[in-house]
């Protein structure tokens, strides 16, 4: 079985960071795109651009403030074989008493966020990469908002993502990397350790 690539968005300057990057990376057999400007924007880029470099085949994105669940790659890409051609969301927020009701289920478009643990398929890098500078210079608001990049390149695609259950990652409750004032309970209600 050929693994899909993963790729790890990661800052350096933290040392849990690195250190959690580094666990990733050996844990998935993934590939670290470092930030260099601190600048969430231009980091989600580099790791466009790689994949694109790379051939702009299939990948999973990744971002370093994650916990993974047991058995990832195995669970991942049973989830991948079953809808390769569409957007795979692995980390959910929903709260416990929706997730009982629907589970795993497409979503529309513009109901996408996190780019926490996320599968893309073949040829989405390179389109993501094009759309990111028309996305920032139409909403300059969202200027560090890679998962928007996603949501309105979706929404106007009218394209819909799948959203599964149980979350195979969970978000640390660390300060956020990208803006110190973001909320630290950006949990999964359903991860499995």
């Amino acid at each position: 079985m050929t693994e899909t690539p993963v790729y790890i968005m990661a800052v350096p300057w933290d040392v849990a960071r690195l250190k959690r990057a580094n666990d990733i990376r050996k844990a998935v057999n993934g590939t670290i795109v470092w930030d260099q400007t601190k600048n969430v924007m231009d980091t989600f880029r580099l790791l466009l651009e790689k994949v694109v470099e790379d051939g702009d085949q299939a990948f999973v994105i990744m971002q370093d403030d994650i916990q993974l669940t047991s058995d990832w790659r195995v669970k991942a890409e049973a989830f991948v074989a079953e809808r390769p051609n569409v957007i795979n969301q692995f980390f959910a927020m929903e709260p416990a008493a929706k997730i009982a009701d629907y589970g795993s289920r497409e979503r529309p478009g513009d109901t996408f966020i996190s780019n926490l643990c996320v599968y893309f398929p073949a040829g989405y890098a390179s389109q993501l990469l094009h759309y990111s500078y028309q996305f920032v210079e139409k909403y300059p608001q969202h200027k560090t908002g890679d998962d928007f990049v996603v949501r309105y390149w979706l929404r106007m695609r009218r394209e819909n993502y799948y959203l599964h259950y149980p979350s195979l990652v969970q978000h640390e409750g660390w300060v956020s990397a990208i803006n110190a004032k973001r909320p630290r309970w950006r949990k999964s209600h359903h991860f499995e350790e």
